[in-house]
């Protein structure tokens, strides 16, 4: 039973309930009997681009988030996205994992903000919500993704607060010619986690992997155990694990 915070919205035959309040979202975590298969999979192929050849594992998927799988046998365990994906998620925000990626974020944000030139003068910015957002976007992805990311794509940061921005054109279904921008920017933050990618998985090996868990190729150990699983799934290709990443950065 979920407490008032729910929002249900339906997308000509599919429902979609959004969550808000922590402890709906806690109530959420804990449920055996629901999934996110819905917005799951619009957003994967309305936001984040995700090949059709992808998007057809994720709708063809009907084995559950449950160790024991119902539905159809023809899902090898392999295959078996949101099973592996909740296994991996849950498992790090419920363990030590979150407080070494608090802990990650805290000193690079601590350090992002002795960077800043700010003087002893007042100074005017026009959004204090989009300062705000650019000190805490950097610190956050390298807290998440390791720092060789951002050492590759310099403007990923930039490039990522202006999809953000650009978000409502997808939400919308804008096509390309409608919003050029947006789309530009996509594919490049795609082709800039293709790259990483490319580049961890030449360069990787486990010598890197430090005390908290966290290496600079990977960074922290979501996203290097996503790497081990999302590749066996069928037809996730490096197109298709760009727009899972993105997706996960951005939520």
């Amino acid at each position: 039973m979920f407490n008032p915070g729910a929002v249900r919205l339906q997308f000509f035959t599919t429902k979609m309930n959004f969550v808000t309040g922590p402890d709906n979202i806690a109530a959420v975590w804990r449920s055996k009997g629901l999934d996110a298969k819905a917005v799951t999979c619009f957003s994967l192929k309305n936001f984040f681009e995700t090949p059709d050849r992808a998007m057809k594992i994720y709708h063809a998927d009907n084995t559950g988030i449950n160790p024991q799988p119902h539905g159809s046998d023809n899902i090898l365990p392999k295959d078996r996205y949101y099973y592996l994906t909740r296994k991996n998620t849950v498992g790090f925000f419920n363990g030590p994992g979150l407080k070494h990626f608090g802990n990650r974020f805290g000193a690079l944000l601590t350090q992002r903000i002795s960077q800043l030139d700010l003087g002893t003068d007042w100074i005017e910015h026009e959004d204090l919500y989009a300062f705000i957002q650019k000190v805490l976007i950097g610190p956050a992805i390298e807290a998440l993704c390791g720092p060789v990311l951002l050492e590759q794509s310099p403007t990923f940061v930039d490039d990522f607060w202006q999809f953000d921005i650009d978000m409502f054109h997808f939400f919308k279904g804008y096509p390309r010619w409608l919003a050029p921008r947006a789309w530009r920017t996509r594919t490049k933050i795609l082709n800039s986690l293709k790259n990483w990618h490319a580049f961890a998985r030449n360069n990787f090996d486990e010598s890197c992997i430090e005390s908290d868990g966290h290496d600079r190729f990977y960074g922290s150990p979501l996203m290097r155990t996503r790497q081990e699983y999302l590749p066996k799934i069928d037809s996730l290709d490096a197109d298709a694990l760009a727009s899972q990443d993105l997706g996960l950065i951005w939520a």
